[in-house]
């Protein structure tokens, strides 16, 4: 009798759940993902960290 509640506990099917963003958030069907990369940023950031850390050694340099 055991064995055939198991098989009649796993047959049954799992009520399917609702998320709450899901029906809250409909906006991203809306938002249009540009597909062009823009290197700008990138690079901004790479120079930005080369003359930070120039400029923290000549500090350096001149201070001591």
């Amino acid at each position: 009798m055991d064995n055939k509640k198991g098989v009649l506990k796993k047959e049954q099917k799992m009520p399917e759940v609702k998320l709450k963003s899901e029906m809250y958030n409909h906006d991203n069907e809306l938002i249009d993902r540009r597909e062009e990369s823009n290197d700008a940023i990138m690079w901004g950031f790479v120079l930005g960290f080369i003359l930070f850390f120039i400029l923290l050694v000549l500090i350096v340099a001149f201070t001591i």
